[in-house]
């Protein structure tokens, strides 16, 4: 968070304040339910599922199953896209199928596309982290009511 206060004379009777909010490195994990028996390698689907984190939102919109694995784990390709209130800004989005910690945010500008590595048939748990700012600043203004 960041504060900025407008320089006032001894005498004043009102000052401003104004807050900038800054968090970064929100987290939660989200189940991506997948139908795996309607859908092979190569194929892209439309989903739509919100991934509302802190005060942001995004929407993942479509899954594409890019390949299958040696090991048997699906090669997922998510396409997400911000729907964040005007306020808000949305820079970093982390997604991914595993520890979220081990890499960076990366920057996020109204969309992103995550690949995650997963075992067909089981529900898909997405591990999301993010960043986000507040555009507007929050002005807190304080007044002298009385005379002592």
């Amino acid at each position: 968070m960041y504060n900025q206060w407008e320089p006032v004379a001894p005498d004043a009777e009102v000052v401003t304040a104004t807050l900038t909010i800054d968090l970064s490195n929100l987290y939660r994990q989200i189940i991506l339910p997948l139908e795996w028996a309607s859908h092979q390698p190569g194929d892209a689907w439309e989903v739509d599922l919100p991934l509302t984190i802190g005060h942001a939102a995004a929407r993942i919109q479509q899954v594409e199953w890019l390949a299958t694995l040696a090991d048997g784990r699906a090669r997922l390709r998510l396409t997400v896209a911000d729907e964040s209130p005007d306020d808000i800004r949305l820079y970093c989005l982390h997604l991914d199928s595993e520890d979220p910690w081990q890499r960076a945010c990366a920057n996020f500008d109204g969309a992103l596309t995550a690949v995650v590595l997963t075992q067909p048939g089981e529900p898909v748990t997405l591990h999301l982290r993010a960043s986000l700012a507040l555009q507007r600043p929050f002005s807190l203004v304080l007044s002298v009511t009385g005379q002592e």
